[in-house]
Parts: structure tokens; sequence; C-alpha cells
């Protein structure tokens, strides 16, 4: 075969101090091109891409956003 290879990222931040509750946000990346986005604030990961919201649908975003609230807790 001719299989392409991809790299995948997930790039997870903390940011804590002062008074407002800590601020968690995980950017997902493949080949170095954001595709996904969740923060504390809205607690759902969301698609970035044309690509990725073609290609993929509810049921993914709500197992990807069930891992987030995971990493998050």
């Amino acid at each position: 075969g001719n299989a392409a290879s991809h790299s995948l990222k997930y790039v997870c931040t903390a940011v804590t101090g002062g008074t407002d509750p800590p601020k968690f946000t995980i950017v997902g990346f493949v080949d170095d091109e954001e595709f996904s986005y969740y923060d504390s604030k809205s607690r759902r990961m969301i698609p970035t891409t044309a690509w990725i919201r073609e290609n993929e649908g509810a049921d993914y975003w709500d197992k990807q956003t069930q891992k987030a609230l995971d990493a998050h807790q």
C-alpha cells in the first residue's frame, strides 16, 4: 500500500491563579493543523476545520468531549 504518515498531537494547558477557577484547554492537531478545541468554560470538544466537521458526526464529538472531561478532572 501507499499509506501516508500523519502526526496527531494534543496540547493541554491549565492556567491557575487569581480568583477565577482554573482554565483548562485542549487543542488537537493533525500534521500541525488545529482540528479540535476544548475549554473548561464551554465543556465541549468542537471541530475547528471543515474537513473534520465533514467527516465526523455527533457521536465522535460526544466521545471526544467525554475524554476531555475525564482529562479535565
